[in-house]
Order: C-alpha cells, then structure tokens, then sequence
C-alpha cells in the first residue's frame, strides 16, 4: 500500500515508512548520517584508554617517586588525550570525515534540564548509600590517598575529569553505539561502561546510574555543555564533602543529625529517582530507531 500524497506529489512525512519499506531501511535511507561502532571498536577504545593508564603511569612513576596533585592532573589528562584522540581517528577512518561526533554546542543549553539533572545525581547518590555501605572501603580509602583534597586534585575532579569523560562517555562512545544500535541501548551501554571504568564497587554503581541520567539529558539537549555542568556539580559536592570532612566515606546519614530530617530527604530523593526511571522506561519502549542520528542542534 502506498502513502498518501499532498498536492505537490510529494507523500506525506506521517506516511514515508509503509509497505515493504521497514523501519531499519528508512533508518538507513534517510537518517544515516554516520556508522556507528561496533563491539570490537567500542572495547579496542577501552583498552587503549586501560593501556595509556598504564603507560602515563609508567612514565610518572619513572619521572618522579613522589606523586603529588599536579603530576595526577597532568596523567589523567594525557590518558583520554590519547583514549578520545584514537577513538576520533577511528570514527574518521570509518566516515572519512569527523561529521556526528563531540558536539558541544550552546543550541542545546537549558538551564532547567542541568538543574533537574543535578537533583537527580543528588537523588541517585542519597537512594544509593544504603547499598553502597555494605561494601568494604578500603578501595574508597586508597581512592583518597591517591587522589587527595588539594588544589589539584579539585581541578582534576572538578573540571578535567567531567570535561574529559563526558567527551569519551557521551561525545563518543554513546553516540557511536547509538548509531549502530539505537538511542535507548546507546544511553544504557555507555553508562554501563562508564560505570566499569571505575572498578571501586562503590563507583561502579553510583556511575552507572548517573550515566544513565548523563545520558539521557544529553539525548535530549544534543549537547555535551550540559552533561560537562551536571557532571562537575556532582563531582564539587562529594570533593568539597572529602575537603570539609576529610573523610571520603562519608556519608549523607552521617552529615544530618536529624533522622526526621534525613529520612524526608530520602524520601523526596527516591520519588525524584522513581520519576525519571519511569519516564526513562518509556523513553526506552517508545524512542523509534529513525531517531537514533538525528541531526544536534
């Protein structure tokens, strides 16, 4: 059966995919504007950014026997220099061109989104500390001796590392694996991965779910400028945290004195988390596949 046509011919824009025409072929036809990574692309991007870890770290340690916050700014920094460098020249060998990838763009800019998405990792971090207590912190502990609370260890957390892995983690990563597999899939499997990089428990769990937060305003605002905001909001709170406390581990229970205060709070938390997991559910069932390489803004 054919779709309708206007006046001018032309078939109509609510009746192009019909017939024997699928999905997938309009998918290819029309919105296709580059290939997407496959598996082994996705993993040789995560071993060179495992592999350049353990490089720049060889490199620091033979520089230097003492490891202070300047020379960890400078080893992260380099690691996704090298990680996000070969990812874009991979992506050019297979486009020919660097067309649909990184984007930071001030179109996409809405200041209620990055306040939503800020409570919501707020939210996530609160519902999450009950689980996350029950693993041993001594992981979190040699985090802390490593990372420190100086003034370069904050620049680090604060701004390299939300600039650095939002480039790698959505600019990327989820980009490519959602123009090969879809939106939905490109947001869950991008955050899964960003929540495994960080191999502390603790860590992985918290940054899976905040991937998915991550993940989702950047499909809705097209642009890495806000996913960077929320993502250094995030990190401020818990750095600013280990600077008051001096204690990594700590905890929201443990700051609020009051239990009446605390268990509103992660109640209002939790209602904010069931929102957006269900509203992520139907992002899920209904973002069509057409959608996955939608011109940014």
């Amino acid at each position: 059966m054919q779709g309708r046509r206007n006046q001018s011919g032309v078939m109509s824009k609510e009746n192009k995919v019909s017939g024997d025409e699928t999905a997938g072929d309009y998918k290819t036809k029309n919105t296709a504007l580059f290939k997407g990574f496959g598996v082994f692309e996705i993993l040789s991007v995560i071993v060179v950014l495992f592999a350049s870890d353990l490089l720049v770290g060889y490199v620091l340690s033979y520089l230097t026997d003492r490891v202070v916050g300047i020379w960890l700014f400078a080893a992260f920094t380099l690691k996704f220099v090298i990680t996000i460098s070969y990812a874009v020249w991979l992506h050019a060998i297979r486009n020919g061109s660097l067309r649909g990838i990184i984007r930071f763009s001030w179109k996409g800019f809405d200041p209620v989104m990055i306040l939503w998405g800020i409570i919501l990792t707020i939210a996530a971090n609160i519902v999450l500390e009950p689980l996350l207590v029950v693993f041993p912190d001594k992981y979190m502990r040699m985090l802390e001796n490593a990372i420190g609370s100086g003034g370069w260890a904050l620049v680090t957390s604060v701004i390299a590392a939300p600039f650095f892995e939002e480039m790698l983690f959505r600019g990327v990563i989820q980009k490519e694996i959602s123009a090969r597999y879809g939106v939905a899939k490109g947001v869950i499997f991008a955050a899964l991965i960003f929540g495994l990089v960080h191999i502390i428990p603790q860590q992985v769990i918290a940054a899976f779910v905040i991937g998915i937060v991550l993940g989702y305003i950047y499909v809705k605002t097209k642009s890495l400028i806000s996913v960077v905001l929320i993502h250094g909001a995030n990190n401020a709170i818990a750095q600013f945290s280990l600077i008051l406390t001096d204690d990594i581990t700590v905890t929201a229970r443990e700051l609020i004195s009051s239990d009446k205060v605390y268990f509103a709070i992660y109640a209002l938390s939790s209602i904010f988390l069931i929102i957006f997991v269900a509203g992520f559910i139907r992002f899920c069932r209904h973002t069509p596949l057409i959608m996955q390489n939608e011109p940014e803004k």
